[in-house]
């Protein structure tokens, strides 16, 4: 299995978008920008203090470049880098910072085209997510929204096979108060899964909400099928107008979906629920 546990939950509140989203079987994807975290991506690239390093880290890199663009032996490609570099060492290191500079645009601006939906996940040993007081308070507008329970694996598959415009990948987010740093010389000849590593860093205060995001190409709405939904949870403030709203979204769309009503156990600061 792909998660920790096959347990993720959406908090939301009670708005059309939300509801709009819930009737359509669909998940909203969000670029970066409109995200809540104004840190989203931050990172430092991060380059030797020694500049004999940095020409020895781009000597190799532009050897390999010649190995494969000529077909010759790495020995080869070795030499002639070092012939280029000899030949003209100003120009060589004009080009090595003009290609740290390139990576860093170029990175910068494919991170910000993608498209994002958190979800927040049990970890196990822990007390399930649903009961996370402060995802209540901020995402569910002070106990008034409500709470979605996917299977994650059912989602997973879901968004892949209705959405096949989309490439969607998934990530947990790491939770540090240290910037994370990247190498721009590790993407100058191919890239891997660590170029999209910002996306899954985030500051140490955001560690409450456990976060498991689904990544997609593009923006919008995207279709899953209605049994990746498990469970949907209101919230102990929400009216009984609204909750009439949402139950008859479940009996239309989701039958199969159990629906339960939190509530507040102030002898033991406990959010409890029960199913209706």
């Amino acid at each position: 299995m792909e998660f920790p546990t096959d347990r993720l939950y959406k908090f939301a509140s009670f708005n059309e978008n939300s509801l709009s989203a819930l009737a359509d079987q669909s998940a909203w994807f969000s670029d970066v920008d409109s995200l809540n975290d104004p840190f989203e991506l931050s990172l430092e690239y991060v380059v030797s203090e020694k500049e004999e390093e940095n020409i020895a880290a781009f000597k190799e890199i532009a050897a390999k470049e010649i190995e494969h663009s000529l077909s010759i032996s790495q020995g080869k490609a070795k030499q002639k880098a070092e012939y280029i570099y000899n030949n003209n060492p100003e120009l060589f290191i004009e080009k090595m910072h003009e290609a740290i500079e390139l990576v860093q645009s170029q990175q910068e601006n494919t991170l910000g085209k993608l498209n994002i939906f958190s979800t927040s996940l049990d970890v196990p040993g822990e007390t399930k997510h649903y009961k996370n007081m402060l995802m209540w308070a901020h995402y569910a507008v002070s106990y008034t929204g409500f709470c979605l329970q996917f299977s994650a694996t059912k989602l997973l598959d879901s968004l892949r096979n209705h959405n096949s415009e989309s490439k969607i990948g998934h990530c947990k987010v790491d939770y540090s108060d240290v910037t994370h740093k990247l190498n721009p010389f590790t993407y100058m000849n191919s890239t891997d899964e660590s170029y999209f590593a910002p996306v899954q860093f985030k500051h140490l205060q955001w560690k409450y909400e456990n976060e498991f995001r689904f990544i997609s190409s593009v923006r919008g709405l995207h279709k899953y099928s209605p049994d990746a939904l498990e469970r949907v949870y209101f919230g102990c403030k929400m009216p009984e107008s609204k909750q009439k709203v949402i139950l008859a979204i479940v009996k239309e769309y989701f039958p199969h979906v159990e629906v339960y009503k939190t509530f507040i156990d102030k002898t033991c600061y406990e959010i409890v629920a029960e199913k209706i």
